[in-house]
């Protein structure tokens, strides 16, 4: 990858709206572009998207089996919270992995900054 490369890829990403926060990009052999996307659900991958003269495909489902189990735990977690804001949180932290959409992490981040002193901190971001 090139500093060429990685300015066609941020404005990919940007043209599609896509964070960069949650993304690893690979340039392969024959010049297409990869965009790995960290998620649970694969729904959004798309292949052969022309851009600028290249092509890239985006693949949803990085580390898939990683949030799986995060999200198991999260889900057990739920049981003990001890407020609205530690709820909220943890259910934008399960809805973020499943899609991958960084706005919606940014939505769990609002209501960790609601919750004062917490007696364990609980924040993944």
């Amino acid at each position: 990858m090139t500093k060429d490369d990685l300015a066609l890829t941020k404005k990919f990403l940007d043209e599609h709206k896509i964070n960069i926060l949650n993304t690893r990009v690979f340039k392969k052999d024959d010049g297409k572009f990869v965009i790995t996307v960290s998620s649970i659900s694969t729904e959004k991958s798309q292949k052969d998207i022309a851009f600028m003269d290249n092509k890239f495909d985006v693949n949803y489902g990085e580390f898939a089996p990683y949030l799986e189990e995060c999200n198991m735990y999260l889900k057990e977690a739920l049981k003990y919270c001890a407020n609205e804001n530690q709820e909220g949180m943890i259910k934008k932290y399960l809805e973020h992995h499943v899609d991958g959409n960084i706005d919606t992490h940014k939505d769990s981040q609002r209501f960790w900054v609601k919750d004062k002193g917490p007696v364990v901190e609980s924040n993944l971001g």
